[in-house]
């Protein structure tokens, strides 16, 4: 919702409608591709990545507390 109100905001900046308002607009440009660029790498480039790098942890973390241990029962040697 930030991203989208951010790029809202902005989007009249990146058209240049006013006379001399070139330096804004790429300005305002530079600023919208990175909030979209954030956007897209926060909200599926890390999670799958995260999922290719830590399968095993990430199955073992998302364990449900009804499910047997998956260590065969026996406790770690202290």
């Amino acid at each position: 919702m930030t991203t989208i109100a951010m790029v809202a905001g902005m989007l009249p900046l990146a058209l240049g409608l006013e006379p001399g308002a070139a330096s804004r607009a790429s300005l305002a440009i530079v600023v919208i591709g990175g909030l979209l660029s954030s956007l897209v790498l926060t909200l599926f480039i890390v999670p799958i990545m995260y999922h290719w790098i830590a399968p095993e942890h990430l199955t073992e973390e998302t364990r449900f507390a009804s499910d047997p241990p998956s260590g065969g029962g026996q406790p770690a040697p202290a």
